[in-house]
């Protein structure tokens, strides 16, 4: 497996990185998702952050 540390931008970044999602998807949905992963928030709302971009695309994309 790839050494994912060795990407690993820095607490700094990777804080402004979160914050840019929490803008938007800081939400009882990610809340949910933090339990189930420990709680950690920062990777949950990020997760949930991803996926609801890809989700939005998606809807914006179906014709009429």
């Amino acid at each position: 497996m790839e050494q994912l540390e060795d990407e690993y931008p820095g607490d700094t970044d990777w804080h402004s990185f979160v914050r840019l999602y929490e803008e938007n998807y800081l939400d009882d949905n990610a809340r949910t998702l933090a339990k189930a992963l420990d709680g950690n928030l920062d990777m949950a709302v990020v997760l949930y952050g991803k996926r609801r971009v890809v989700v939005d695309r998606a809807k914006s994309a179906r014709p009429g």
